[in-house]
């Protein structure tokens, strides 16, 4: 991940997103931050948000492989 502000993760600007991955099961992988390093989990309310729906997209198409499909949307309330 970028140190750019208009691309790093971050705790909730606004607006922000959030990205992932969808796999044909349904099952859903968040794109996250932790530790200073990107990685990913299956818990929404850990997952990271984006700055920009760009940086978003490009963190959902970095964690995509095998018949994962990757999403981003924008960050709302849990």
């Amino acid at each position: 991940m970028s140190a750019n502000p208009n691309t790093s993760p971050s705790l909730h600007p606004d607006p922000c997103w959030l990205a992932g991955v969808r796999y044909p099961s349904g099952t859903e992988i968040w794109c996250a931050y932790r530790g200073g390093e990107p990685a990913w989990t299956p818990d929404r309310k850990l997952a990271a948000t984006y700055s920009s729906q760009p940086a978003a997209a490009m963190a959902a198409r970095l964690l995509t492989d095998g018949d994962a499909v990757p999403f981003w949307t924008p960050y709302e309330t849990l």
